[in-house]
């Protein structure tokens, strides 16, 4: 009612300086000013009693940047009105015309939210306005609404544009992102320590440099490279920015989804304790996603055990400068900006990767 206010002192200015220099042309216009305020505030007051306003069809979640539709419909009060709609979830205004009295009105409007996280709608407002702007009252819907807004997954490419093993092409298995770098095969064994040597057991698989210190006779322990799903770890500390944060994120989502195609893997997010499975469960997915959605930057960093070193890791950090953790030396480190002197096997979702080898962990740390 700001506009209302301002032409109301104006006619009134105009009113008592028409009647002290008893001037007529001024009189005549300021009461003009101030009926037409008077009759405009109160059509507008009218025209949006007995309003209903009502929002629709707001999903549960969605994934950034994803359009999706909301419905706003509502009926109308005693006289013909003219006003707009506003809406977080629609973003412009909206204009809305009723020129019949309690007629009705309904709009489906593609809504869209760019950022991740959970996020809270606050309740449409319809604001009946008259043409010249001079009124206006607003009419809210009841209650607001609640919308959790999922990374966005996007595709690996490897830095040399084709879609090569550095990105984790199947062969035979789980390929070589999920191997780690280290097997083309899921059924090439693993060496996961020595034992002592047992009658039959094949020359290929005897350790022979204990042999050559003169210990006892030992023989290798193998374990099939699918016997260990990867491990995907996101490090949300450090981050310079929230769009590191954010890209860091969806790399790491767009990892799992990879790898989920690839065979499965699991998802570390932070300090929490809790494992994330990523299979052919689609529920396992979508909590996933759902767990990604609402990560900040204060939930530490994740903690390996010692099984999980033994596993193909991808450790995403949102710190353009992170720390690798102590015996990581296998698998790949995906950054938000490339590391200097490091070359770049893929990249995703605006992240580098890197080939996790002793010396690229040394120079992160």
């Amino acid at each position: 009612m700001a506009g209302a206010a301002t032409a109301l002192r104006l006619g009134i200015a105009l009113a008592v300086a028409g009647v002290v220099f008893a001037a007529p042309v001024v009189l005549l216009p300021g009461i003009a000013l101030v009926l037409l305020v008077a009759v405009t505030v109160a059509w507008v007051r009218l025209s949006a009693r007995g309003v209903t306003v009502r929002r629709s069809g707001v999903p549960a979640q969605v994934t950034e940047g994803e359009t999706f539709e909301v419905v706003i419909d509502g009926i109308g009060g005693p006289l013909p009105l003219v006003g707009r709609i506003e809406d977080d979830a629609v973003g412009s205004p909206v204009p809305v015309r009723l020129l019949h009295p309690g007629s009705g009105f309904s709009r489906r409007l593609p809504g869209a939210i760019q950022r991740r996280g959970r996020h809270r709608l606050q309740a449409p407002v319809l604001r009946v306005a008259d043409p010249l702007g001079i009124a206006s009252a607003a009419v809210a819907a009841a209650g607001a609404d609640s919308i959790l807004v999922l990374p966005r997954v996007e595709p690996l490419e490897a830095a040399s544009g084709d879609d090569g093993p550095a990105v984790g092409r199947r062969s035979r298995g789980l390929g070589e992102l999920a191997a780690g770098g280290e097997r083309e095969s899921s059924i090439e064994p693993e060496l996961d320590g020595v034992r002592p040597y047992r009658p039959g057991t094949k020359a290929t698989r005897i350790y022979w440099p204990a042999l050559a210190r003169g210990a006892e006779l030992a023989e290798r322990h193998l374990v099939a490279a699918g016997d260990s799903a990867p491990l995907v770890a996101l490090d949300p500390t450090g981050a310079a920015s929230v769009d590191d944060l954010d890209r860091a994120v969806r790399a790491a989502a767009s990892l799992v989804a990879h790898l989920i195609r690839l065979g499965g893997c699991e998802l570390a997010i932070g300090a929490r304790r809790e494992r994330l499975g990523g299979g052919r469960d689609p529920r396992a997915w979508t909590n996933a996603l759902a767990a990604l959605a609402v990560v900040d930057g204060s939930e530490g960093q994740p903690r390996l055990a010692a099984a999980d070193l033994r596993s193909p890791v991808v450790w995403v950090a949102a710190d353009r400068v992170p720390r690798a953790p102590r015996g990581l030396a296998r698998g790949w480190l995906v950054t938000p900006s490339p590391l200097a002197g490091a070359p770049v096997d893929f990249t995703v979702a605006g992240c580098a990767g890197h080939r996790l080898t002793r010396t690229s962990v040394q120079r992160a740390a």
